[in-house]
């Protein structure tokens, strides 16, 4: 309840963006509740868009994936879609997927969903060369 009442507070305050806040939650925390009333509240609720990020514990999704299916199915069927024709609900593991589900459904241009994808690539690449060299570094140091 806290994170839909200080969104619309914020919606408030920025009335020039309503219809173009986003919400990025998670299914691990109690933001679905979140999310089913900032789809819920009309205008102006400043909502364009709400996504769940599924949550893993040891490896495994809290929510499985055939759940998580059944729940994007009901809450579009419940809460309808947004300007032209768009889906205002998606659940993402990775944002990447998030990037290309929101290009699928029209939020986003082809082009942004590439940069976003080679950015995540970027990020891949310098994360592995990091690695491969701290390891080089605790070999050298413990030969």
């Amino acid at each position: 309840r806290i994170k839909a009442r200080r969104f619309f507070q914020y919606a408030q305050l920025f009335p020039e963006f309503d219809g173009k806040f986003v919400f990025i939650g998670d299914d691990g925390q109690g933001d679905l509740e979140a999310v089913r009333q900032l789809l819920a509240a009309t205008s102006p609720s400043g909502v364009a868009w709400c996504a769940l990020r599924a949550v893993r514990r040891n490896h495994q999704f809290v929510i499985d994936r055939e759940q998580q299916a059944q729940l994007v199915q009901a809450m579009r069927a419940e809460f309808g879609e947004g300007p032209r024709g768009r889906p205002r609900f998606f659940y993402f593991a990775e944002y990447v997927e998030l990037t290309q589900q929101l290009g699928e459904a029209g939020w986003l241009a082809e082009e942004e969903v590439q940069q976003v994808q080679v950015q995540v690539q970027v990020e891949e690449v310098v994360a592995r060369r990091r690695w491969e060299l701290a390891r080089a570094r605790k070999v050298a140091e413990n030969p």
